[in-house]
């Protein structure tokens, strides 16, 4: 949809004969719910800002991202998207 924040995490791309790597897309809450589930031993950010395009997002959407990030940490590397902007 038009307007709705994105976060992608970067994985090794499957469908690569160089072993390059692509973004999988996830919708906020979705990428957190999959984060829970997450082993313990998973990589995590330190400083959201270090996030691609964190700069670029509305208040609203910073605040619905830290809200997140207060209950877990994301997986590294990770990367926002404004979908359709």
């Amino acid at each position: 949809m038009k307007g709705l924040v994105r976060i992608g995490k970067i994985v090794p791309n499957p469908f690569s004969e160089s072993a390059g790597e692509m973004k999988e897309w996830y919708h906020v809450k979705c990428i957190f719910e999959k984060l829970e589930r997450a082993r313990a031993t998973t990589k995590k950010i330190d400083d959201i800002t270090e996030l691609e395009g964190w700069e670029e997002l509305q208040d609203d959407d910073k605040e619905l991202i830290n809200k997140h990030v207060s209950g877990i940490q994301p997986l590294l590397p990770l990367a926002l998207l404004f979908w359709g902007l």
